[in-house]
């Protein structure tokens, strides 16, 4: 296993820094290639020793079901009600892409979140265009307290 290195970004804490750099790969599920729904199997196992389902054998690339898999898992979490400015470290943002196709991410810190795109996985301010009217959701897995 490759662990991915990056540069510390300000505002998010040094424990996600590895997460920051790691290459886009279909289907991926390490620190070697991911996907958007792996990062948060990545985050998740690694910072809180929860398995989320990997859902590699359902998926077929071409029609990008993976994303609609992922976007099934959030299902059985918990929906944040509250405002996006209360979104917490661990909660998963539902993502509408520019694309139109499902997209996760996972916040590392107030206003932070990290996600990958066609080439790596990244840290960006979810506030920031386009991301406040992309966002769809914020879930909260069942063993993290509300």
């Amino acid at each position: 296993m490759t662990v991915a290195s990056a540069p510390a970004v300000v505002g998010i804490p040094d424990r996600f820094s590895r997460y920051i750099g790691i290459p886009y790969v279909e289907r991926g599920r390490d620190f070697d290639g991911a996907d958007c729904w792996a990062i948060p199997i990545l985050i998740y196992r690694e910072e809180l020793g929860v398995d989320l389902p990997h859902f590699g054998d359902e998926v077929d690339p071409a029609e990008q079901r993976l994303q609609l898999l992922a976007e099934r898992e959030l299902r059985a979490w918990i929906p944040v009600q509250s405002r996006l400015e209360d979104a917490r470290a661990f909660d998963v943002l539902d993502i509408r892409s520019p694309l139109g196709s499902p997209h996760t991410a996972v916040v590392v810190a107030p206003g932070w979140m990290i996600h990958t795109r066609k080439d790596r996985s990244r840290a960006d301010r979810f506030f920031r265009e386009p991301w406040p009217r992309l966002i769809r959701g914020v879930y909260r897995h069942p063993s993290e307290p509300i």
